[in-house]
This record gives structure tokens, sequence and C-alpha cells, in this order.
């Protein structure tokens, strides 16, 4: 549900009580999010995106990654345990 909202877009835009936030998404961000359920880690969500052809350095998915929880964990939609 979360990865389709994200297909394509840039950033998410959200009006918490009148203050516009605009949140900046990594590149690959739909794709990321589809593949968190809360059970993987993150090295298999990495693996998986390279089976499905999306190929990231260890470092690219990290940051990728990192800019995707620090936009969605500010708005309550990514926790990690």
């Amino acid at each position: 549900a979360l990865a389709g909202q994200l297909k394509g877009a840039p950033a998410i835009s959200l009006d918490f009580d009148g203050a516009k936030i605009h949140l900046l998404l990594p590149e690959n961000a739909a794709e990321i999010a589809a593949q968190v359920n809360g059970e993987r880690s993150l090295a298999e969500i990495r693996r998986r995106l390279g089976k499905a052809g999306l190929r990231l350095s260890p470092s690219a998915f990290s940051c990728q990654f990192t800019e995707l929880y620090k936009a969605l964990n500010g708005i309550n939609a990514m926790f990690l345990r």
C-alpha cells in the first residue's frame, strides 16, 4: 500500500495542522518500501532488490534506506525493531 503511494514520487507533502511539510524521498523509495515487511533484515531487502534487477552497492542501498527511513519514521510511517 505505502510502496504504491511512493511510486514515482520524488517527495511526500503533508499538512500537519497547517504546518506544510515536504519530505524528499530517495530514487528507489517505492521499491525499497515494497520489500519492508517487519520481518526482513536490511541485507535481505537489498538481496531481494538485486534479484528483482535493482542492484545497489551496499553504500548506495544504505544511503537510500537511511533517507527513506528518516522521512517515513518522522511521520510515524516506518519503525525499526
